[in-house]
């Protein structure tokens, strides 16, 4: 009979950032929330989701930092384009609303 023995193993304690929500909004050039527009964007954390039918989108879980979003409404030529700072929130404090303004490309 053989009896192998297990290494001792042990993996560092890893510590995760902070993260934060944030909520944007898509509105047209007339204020109009923008339904179902396509949203992407690169920061420490990746974007790619989709505003709901009030035009705003919770993103939930950002980490601090500097974003850059582009929105594009489905099937038309709207577009727009926002930089946002991710920052620390004391807690019960609501998360910040950003607008992103879509106008028509030519």
């Amino acid at each position: 009979e053989v009896t192998v023995a297990r290494p001792a193993t042990q993996a560092p304690d890893l510590q995760l950032p902070p993260l934060y929500p944030v909520v944007l909004r898509a509105v047209d050039e007339t204020d109009r929330p923008l339904e179902g527009a396509v949203v992407r964007g690169f920061g420490p954390t990746p974007i790619e989701e989709v505003t709901g039918f009030d035009g705003q989108l919770l993103l939930g879980h950002l980490a601090v930092g500097t974003y850059q979003v582009r929105v594009q409404e489905d099937g038309t030529a709207r577009a727009g384009r926002l930089d946002f700072e991710v920052r620390p929130l004391e807690q019960g404090q609501e998360p910040p609303l950003f607008l992103v303004r879509c106008l028509e490309r030519d």
